[in-house]
């Protein structure tokens, strides 16, 4: 049964367009900034902390590690994925070459999985041919202005 919006509330407040938020095994949690700022907000949601900024950038998707040492984070404007040292708060490039990092989570062993939305314009769109099916919705046969598939990346071990 879904949660009424009536029973909801606000949590932690002060951040700029977070996109994702992540929770941390010590209770408190992680979010990014449209900004490139990385925020950590207390188990109570209280107290909003700007631990780290890719300047210049725009913060989706984070992820703890599940060892709890360090975060991922999907940059939008940079097209990388940060790794945030959570002791020292050191953020170094962890992967890159994205069109748009959006989110990523770890499998249980800790190897990080990243999802990309490509955006593909109307020129690099595949062409339908002229028995495609019209679009339900304005019978026409032609690609939609823009798409976004999703794929899912996985480091490979080198």
């Amino acid at each position: 049964m879904p949660l009424p919006l009536k029973r909801a509330s606000v949590f932690a407040d002060g951040l700029d367009h977070p996109e994702c938020v992540a929770y941390h095994p010590d209770g408190t949690f992680y979010a990014g900034g449209e900004a490139g700022q990385i925020y950590r907000i207390s188990a109570d949601g209280k107290r909003v902390e700007e631990i780290a900024r890719s300047d210049g950038g725009f913060i989706l998707g984070v992820a703890i590690s599940p060892d709890g040492t360090w975060l991922a984070a999907c940059d939008l404007r940079k097209k990388v994925v940060w790794r945030l040292d959570l002791n020292g708060r050191t953020l170094q490039e962890f992967a890159g070459g994205f069109s748009i990092p959006n989110h990523l989570a770890f499998t249980t062993d800790g190897t990080p999985v990243f999802v990309e939305a490509k955006v593909i314009t109307p020129s690099a769109a595949p062409t339908r041919s002229s028995t495609a099916s019209p679009s339900p919705t304005t019978r026409d046969p032609t690609p939609p202005p823009d798409t976004h598939p999703i794929e899912v990346w996985v480091p490979t071990p080198h």
